[in-house]
């Protein structure tokens, strides 16, 4: 799979001039049609419907693949067979779009300028903070996928990868491998429970809880055991991110004395300008979008 997927990318990369730039933009569009096209062909009416309904649900925040498709086959007019690889599909057309076009969708009103500058500096702080995670490379981006949180598909996956320095191939593989396992196990997952409340409510209901349950868990021991797991398999990424977060904290204590615009230039991460003007701290809407597309 890989190697076809690189021998794409290799492809696209040897296109030049507008042929290269209409292709990229449309490609992902036609192939979306081709698959709704083949739904329509092989499912009833109503099933089209409905399944649409859910699709276009699916792309409207806090919506994602962990509420939509429980709720798909809560309804009992969706089988879990059927949500499971079409999402996983819109997560993997998605990715391919920001792949293809991502210095283009940085352009695009707001979701450029405002989505995805939000979406880079909330993950730039978060490798600052945990630089280790970086080492975990195709692994870490598709485990990233695989959790079951709003965030974590077709769109924002591509934006991490690209911060980290992966290419093309490794973030597409990444999404395939990740979406894939998560939706057919967010799917089977709720099949099952709404089974057991078919069969017998309170039990469905010890079902859900437990599966709360076992989330918060992991969710605790990823909190507490995250930085020993960084010391273990990456101790000098760590070091560097404790050298960087001394290194911001004595700057801001530096800076907390000077005038405001200073102050947003520490937070830059640089210490040795912070004598530059707010203005060029903040930075234009082009200077963040060259630096996120040299990233």
């Amino acid at each position: 799979m890989q190697g076809t997927i690189g021998k794409t990318f290799s492809f696209l990369h040897e296109m030049s001039g507008p042929a290269k730039i209409v292709f990229r933009f449309c490609i992902p569009f036609v192939l979306a049609a081709i698959f709704i096209l083949t739904l329509y062909l092989l499912l009833d009416h109503d099933t089209f419907i409905v399944l649409t309904g859910f699709m276009a649900v699916y792309f409207v925040p806090p919506a994602g693949k962990e509420s939509v498709i429980p709720i798909a086959i809560a309804s009992g007019l969706i089988p879990w067979w059927l949500i499971a690889p079409v999402l996983a599909v819109i997560d993997i057309l998605c990715a391919l779009f920001m792949v293809l076009n991502f210095d283009l969708a940085l352009k695009i009103p707001f979701f450029g300028t405002k989505l995805m500058k939000t979406i880079v500096d909330n993950g730039s702080s978060f490798f600052e903070k945990h630089p280790w995670i970086k080492g975990f490379s195709s692994v870490g981006l598709t485990i990233f996928v695989i959790i079951p949180l709003q965030g974590t598909g077709g769109l924002t996956t591509p934006i991490i990868g690209k911060m980290i320095g992966m290419p093309g191939k490794n973030i597409m593989l990444a999404v395939i491998v990740g979406s894939l396992i998560s939706c057919y196990s967010i799917a089977l997952g709720s099949e099952y429970v709404y089974q057991l409340f078919i069969t017998d409510m309170w039990v469905g209901i010890l079902a859900i809880v437990l599966i709360a349950a076992a989330i918060i868990g992991c969710w605790y021991l990823w909190k507490h055991f995250k930085e020993r797991i960084g010391n273990r398999y990456y101790p000098e990424l760590m070091k560097q991110g404790e050298s960087g977060e001394h290194g911001d904290e004595s700057g801001a204590q530096d800076i907390s004395a000077e005038s405001k615009p200073a102050e947003s230039d520490v937070t830059g991460g640089n210490a040795a300008d912070s004598g530059a003007s707010g203005n060029d701290a903040s930075g234009s809407d082009d200077a963040i979008h060259n630096d996120i597309s040299e990233r």
